[in-house]
């Protein structure tokens, strides 16, 4: 909807400027024209107050869980469940975890131990 009314809009205005007017008329059209921009913006700003909505992101952030790492993890060992290059998966107590290596490529089914985390994902040593 907003669409077409600015084409429409855009038209009226070409096709008022192909008829030449003078200086005064042009000046008067484009003052009415942006006094209904402004009070088209201002009408809408009213509904969107009146029905209680939001131009932002709601102040809650209910429902919403931020990845991050288990700190009970950190110093526990594992064995690579894939190859690391410097990312990939450690198993830890039978389960899989994201995990980046400080020390570059790590070897699938080798001993790891768990350094530090950041993110979703934790930073690991080769034993």
């Amino acid at each position: 909807m907003a669409m077409a009314g600015g084409i429409l809009l855009l038209s009226s205005l070409i096709l008022f400027l192909s008829l030449a007017p003078t200086p005064i008329i042009l000046i008067l059209f484009l003052t009415l024209l942006l006094l209904t921009l402004v009070g088209v913006c201002k009408a809408a700003m009213w509904q969107i107050r009146k029905r209680n909505e939001s131009l932002s992101l709601l102040d809650t952030q209910e429902g919403f869980v931020a990845s991050g790492f288990n700190n009970a993890l950190i110093g526990k060992r594992g064995i690579s469940s894939t190859d690391l290059k410097p990312s990939g998966y450690i198993l830890i107590e039978g389960n899989p975890y994201q995990a980046l290596s400080e020390s570059g490529y790590v070897a699938k089914d080798r001993g790891i131990l768990v350094v530090s985390g950041k993110g979703s994902y934790y930073i690991i040593r080769e034993e």
